[in-house]
């Protein structure tokens, strides 16, 4: 995650957080990395259960770059 997006959340480095998007959940975490704010990056196939199954129109893929997704704190997740 983007440090600027740790601090908003009020996280720390380490933190357990639940991941969520219309296909699935998954706790991780919390690695402050230099991506840009509003933005997340995990790793396969771990965050595989996050992805929908459906696939582009035009590539046939799946949508693995452009997944929204929530993070909360895992004692805010459920």
């Amino acid at each position: 995650m983007a440090p600027e997006d740790v601090a908003a959340l009020g996280l720390a480095a380490g933190a357990r957080v639940a991941v969520s998007t219309e296909a699935g959940r998954l706790e991780v975490s919390v690695v402050p990395a230099p991506l840009r704010a509003g933005n997340i990056a995990m790793f396969y196939p771990e965050a595989n259960v996050l992805v929908p199954r459906r696939l582009d129109a035009r590539a046939r893929t799946p949508a693995f770059k452009s997944v929204a997704a929530r993070v909360r704190a895992v004692q805010d997740a459920r």
